[in-house]
């Protein structure tokens, strides 16, 4: 009914960097345990090195994790991958079975294959206890008719996912714009706030304008009986007559000099 082998990922260290960093996928168990059930996602590489000392499954494996926190975790491979020996690749005779059939069903006996795991720091599964699993098929027809319905779910639920990243994306461009008024409002309170002092001291500038205004309207207005500079008797001259010294017909001509600048 299916073929099933080990995945294989031989040097030592696993880590030796000469292997990775390449085009082809390499999956490990927590891709599986992430994929939702359908695999098309990965988070290493091989190079044409790292491939050469792996094993790759095609689209419509059934994978596996047999190690770890993850054992039990079953997907079905979107595109090919590379995998390591804690994955176990599941090819089904589309004859006698589907599929999603047989993964839905690997799914129901996790709970098995973890109650029959060694009781070890790092528990497994191994091919002994997959490749005897019997296995109740019911007709191909019955079974097709499961898959249909497991693939129209799968398509709803990779239409949520589109959905709920597209609002993702929206959500993060509304905080960001939010973030942009947030910052452009600070900026025009700080703008108002300069204009407000501005304002204030325009307005205060004004005033003491207003008093120096006053003042020298008061001033300009005084009559003067002697002379500040030499002490002489003014004599009074007509309003009509303006910008002279006050002493001007009696001053000295040292005095006149002195006010050059008055007519």
């Amino acid at each position: 009914m299916a073929t099933v082998e080990r995945g294989k990922f031989t040097p030592r260290p696993r880590n030796d960097p000469s292997y990775y960093g390449g085009k082809f996928p390499f999956i490990q168990t927590g891709d599986i345990s992430d994929s939702g059930g359908r695999l098309h996602t990965w988070t290493q590489t091989l190079n044409e090195k790292g491939t050469r000392v792996s094993r790759s499954f095609s689209p419509g494996t059934i994978v596996i994790a047999i190690v770890g926190a993850t054992i039990g975790k079953t997907a079905i491979l979107e595109v090919e991958v590379f995998c390591p020996d804690s994955v176990v690749g599941i090819q089904v005779d589309q004859k006698q079975a589907t599929k999603e059939y047989i993964e839905f069903l690997l799914r129901f006996w996790r709970p098995t294959f973890l109650a029959q795991a060694p009781e070890t720091a790092r528990a497994n599964i191994n091919l002994d206890t997959l490749r005897p699993l019997r296995v109740p098929v019911p007709p191909l027809s019955l079974q097709k008719k499961f898959s249909d319905l497991v693939d129209r779910l799968e398509q709803l639920r990779s239409a949520q996912r589109e959905s709920l990243r597209q609002a993702s994306e929206e959500l993060s461009k509304v905080r960001t714009k939010i973030q942009t008024l947030e910052r452009e409002q600070q900026t025009l309170e700080f703008e108002i706030a300069d204009s407000e002092l501005f304002l204030k001291h325009l307005d205060k500038m004004l005033h003491e304008l207003d008093g120096a205004t006053a003042t020298y309207e008061g001033l300009g207005g005084l009559r003067f009986e002697y002379c500040p500079s030499c002490f002489t008797a003014i004599e009074v001259l007509p309003d009509n007559v303006s910008d002279h010294c006050l002493c001007v017909n009696h001053c000295s001509a040292i005095q006149i000099a002195a006010h050059a600048d008055c007519p």
